[in-house]
């Protein structure tokens, strides 16, 4: 018998039970509870200043103890569980399913379908792919608020001195593969030493799911799931392909070719601004980090920026470009007695009006009404090759994010680190231990 939902699964009591409850009253001015992480309180607190300004709805924004979408499910169920869940959240693909599962918040097609003409114009600079990404048998969680996709970062200075220029046929250009990829890593770490307190790497691979180990199957043409959510790829052909590429890629003990061994608390960012490791996978918010870091001597000159790094999509196995999306909402919950309210402040978020002048300055991420990108094209900070960030659109596909996204996620990384570790029992294939087999048997158990 399947798994039933771990997380949540007393969420459809709560619901009932607690209807109509939270910490609002129904005396004096309405004031909505609304969750993010909590380093983004402080901007949230600054977008929706003018939506309070315009209806009266107040808005209390309160941090998330929590830096992942999984344990932010977690905190969510918590609160189920207490009677305490706010009013709306943002919120993102990999939650969305589990509190719709749950029977944790409200659709919006009644909202939607009332509110058709004035919010018409938001919806035509929305691509479909973004504001249908949230319905669920048949019915409309929520409109598009901002997205990501995991992007490549390359660093020129550390290509440069590498020998790779724009004229060499591995440097990244569109339809480059994973082959270019590790030429050029392999070029950038010959000359590291096994203690060498100067190495340049070629790139850190993170154990994550959403920016590198989903990204990297999708660019070998497959997934941790098939395309319904249904039933578990993580152990076909082309996975397996995968996993021993990267494996390969960190383990190798020829030190010309070992990429990125552990490097303790140095981040993927800190070490592309030091000209320390040649490529970081990220989202367009590191754009505005770089420029407002001064990367590269640019506080004064901003056209050494520009000269320092730029942008290019996954390489893939067979050149052609494939890109993960994950898309942020407002999600409303059920229990909140404040619902109209709720809706207002989501169309507002997911609004032309609240986009074109709240995420044009410091990024957020990517804006999901396509006038508000191009008005960050337009910066002097925005990346030469930028474009790409709503041309990947077009190639790609939702994060698999089911319904026990949280229990699915600890299983995938908990293997992936064993195996790129080489921690006994963690392999490929065979009859004993953690295999890819038994990893996707685990995983179809959720499902």
């Amino acid at each position: 018998m399947k798994n039933k939902i771990k997380l949540l699964g007393l969420s459809l009591f709560v619901v009932s039970s607690l209807a109509g409850c939270n910490t609002n009253k129904d005396d004096g001015d309405v004031e909505l509870v609304y969750w993010c992480f909590n380093d983004q309180v402080a901007s949230f607190e600054r977008r929706l200043e003018p939506f309070t300004e315009k209806t009266g709805i107040k808005v209390r924004v309160e941090g998330i103890r929590a830096s992942t979408w999984a344990e932010t499910t977690q905190e969510i169920s918590t609160a189920a569980y207490s009677g305490t869940l706010p009013d709306c959240a943002d919120m993102a693909s990999e939650s969305m399913a589990t509190l719709v599962s749950s029977n944790l918040v409200s659709p919006i097609d009644e909202y939607v379908t009332r509110d058709a003409g004035e919010i018409a114009d938001s919806v035509a600079e929305m691509d479909p792919k973004l504001y249908n990404a949230h319905i669920y048998n048949g019915k409309r969680y929520s409109l598009p608020t901002i997205w990501n996709a995991p992007i490549m970062f390359y660093n020129k200075n550390v290509l440069t001195k590498a020998g790779i220029t724009s004229s060499n046929e591995h440097y990244p250009h569109s339809g480059w593969t994973v082959e270019d990829f590790i030429y050029c890593c392999n070029q950038i770490t010959k000359n590291n030493t096994k203690t060498g307190a100067n190495n340049v790497y070629g790139c850190k691979i993170e154990n994550q799911y959403f920016y590198s180990i989903e990204p990297w199957l999708n660019s070998f043409g497959t997934s941790i799931l098939n395309d319904t959510w249904t039933s578990s790829t993580i152990n076909s052909d082309a996975a397996k392909n995968c996993f021993q590429t990267l494996h390969d890629f960190l383990n190798n003990d020829d030190y010309s070719k070992v990429v990125s061994p552990a490097m303790g608390g140095t981040t993927s960012y800190e070490l592309f601004f030091s000209n320390r490791v040649g490529f970081m996978i990220l989202s367009l918010p590191y754009v505005y980090t770089l420029y407002n870091g001064g990367f590269n001597d640019s506080k004064d000159a901003i056209e050494k920026l520009h000269q320092g790094y730029d942008v290019i999509t996954f390489p893939s196995v067979d050149g052609i470009s494939r890109t993960l999306m994950g898309v942020g909402a407002t999600a409303i919950f059920k229990t909140s007695k404040h619902q109209e309210e709720c809706w207002q402040l989501a169309k507002y978020i997911s609004s032309k009006e609240f986009q074109d002048n709240e995420l044009t300055e410091t990024i957020w991420a990517i804006p999901s009404i396509k006038s508000s990108l191009d008005i960050l094209s337009q910066k002097p900070y925005y990346p030469k090759n930028g474009k790409i960030f709503y041309e990947a659109l077009e190639n790609s596909k939702i994060v698999p994010a089911p319904a026990n996204y949280s229990a699915i996620e600890l299983e995938v990384r908990k293997w992936f680190s064993g195996y790129l570790s080489n921690t006994s029992g963690f392999a490929l294939s065979g009859n004993k231990g953690n295999t890819l087999d038994t990893l996707a048997a685990t995983i179809n158990s959720y499902l």
